[in-house]
């Protein structure tokens, strides 16, 4: 009977971290997104003298098939030319990146780089110390901006409790078996992102296009997820870090990959956790209000969600003699993992014609990420930091 009672704890427990994640937490911000005034949006900057000064900074590894097409997208956005430079370090590259990015003789263009692989977060750094901006904003070498994306940006500044603003990623490649899956998880997480800037500021930031003000950025720490480290350290200042959907940076598919997936999730979970423990303050109430909830559940929970998960599974299969309804939940359970373990194993042509199997395919990221993201936190655990890595692309894709 005791160990009844245990498994009906850890039952209990284990659904509400799932429940509250992906069906809660979303609803209570829609209600206090319904019952707080309507937030009339910034007006659009004209006046020249209006536009604050802008430096976009670009961090490169190896990335000669990105750069070029990267720096005719930066230097074509629609921005007073003498309002904005374009600062590109180049992380010890080895292939023809840096070529490239001399070849280009815009007087708005600054290069800096180093002989070895130091790491995005040295980059970021170094490019920061050499920039002029009163706006920095920051932007990956895969992701091509729309137009006005930084007069998007831009044009919250006028505002001083404003400290940093996020853009919207938004997929563009096709051919990756593995986007749609993709394009749907970012469609929710730009949702979440959408309902926490208008109850306050986002407890996540888009790292492919995001700004802050320069006196707000602080030095990254080696190892930390960069994108989540800005934002923590704008709210710590007592700023908002908002999002603005019409900001738009386009961008392939994140994970090329199953195996891309599995690596990616888990350098970006150990380095959030890193960002997190750094501003551990945040967790405070008695400071940052309901914040430091927000963040708990939106970061903290979503990265033990694998840990959730098993348990759940273990816990139903423990209670299945109690209840009809556990045994419904276990067939739901089996059915799921079923159709993720089914899929990887169906033909590649298969898998790309068939509508229905977006169902299996969904099931399929949604496991690799689960894995990735419990390989990150043993990885936090164990002092385990990613410094540097190489970065994969599309021409990657078909590599084991």
């Amino acid at each position: 009977m005791s160990f009844r009672i245990l498994w009906i704890g850890i039952f209990a427990l284990a659904f509400l971290c799932v429940t509250l994640f992906f069906a809660l937490y979303p609803l209570a911000l829609l209600i206090a997104c319904g019952l707080r005034r309507r937030h009339r949006p910034h007006r659009e900057l004209t006046a020249a003298a209006e536009f604050p000064f802008v430096s976009l900074i670009i961090v490169v590894r190896n990335g000669e098939h990105l750069i070029e097409a990267k720096l005719r997208n930066a230097f074509e956005l629609d921005y007073p030319a003498e309002k904005y430079e374009v600062i590109v370090f180049s992380d010890g590259s080895t292939d023809g990146t840096d070529d490239i990015v001399q070849s280009f003789h815009d007087p708005r263009l600054s290069f800096l780089k180093t002989e070895t692989h130091r790491g995005k977060m040295h980059g970021l750094n170094r490019a920061v110390e050499n920039s002029r901006g009163e706006i920095l904003v920051f932007s990956d070498a895969d992701a091509l901006l729309k137009a006005d994306a930084i007069k998007k940006l831009a044009r919250h500044y006028c505002d001083p409790q404003i400290g940093g603003v996020s853009g919207r990623n938004v997929v563009r490649q096709a051919g990756n078996e593995l986007r749609s899956a993709q394009a749907s998880y970012i469609t929710f997480d730009n949702l979440i992102k959408r309902m926490e800037s208008s109850v306050g500021s986002l407890t996540s930031n888009n790292g492919k296009l995001h700004s802050l003000r320069r006196g707000l950025y602080r030095t990254i720490k080696p190892g930390a997820c960069d994108d989540l480290h800005c934002c923590l350290s704008v709210v710590l200042q007592r700023k908002r870090f908002i999002f603005d959907p019409a900001a738009q940076a386009m961008i392939p598919a994140p994970s090329r990959t199953p195996g891309h997936e599995l690596t990616r999730r888990r350098r970006i979970v150990c380095g959030s956790l890193i960002a997190m423990l750094a501003h551990w303050r945040l967790f405070n109430p008695l400071s940052f209000g309901l914040y430091g909830l927000r963040l708990a559940i939106n970061k903290i929970l979503r990265r033990l969600l694998p840990v959730s998960l098993l348990l759940l599974l273990a816990s139903t299969i423990a209670l299945w003699n109690l209840h009809p309804i556990f045994q419904l939940l276990v067939g739901a359970q089996a059915l799921f993992y079923a159709a993720a373990a089914i899929y990887p194993l169906l033909p590649r042509a298969l898998r790309a014609r068939l509508p229905f199997i977006k169902a299996p395919q969904a099931a399929f990221y949604f496991c690799i990420g689960n894995i990735g993201m419990m390989l990150g936190l043993w990885d936090f655990l164990r002092g385990r930091r990613f410094e540097t890595w190489e970065p994969r692309t599309a021409r990657d894709e078909d590599r084991p």
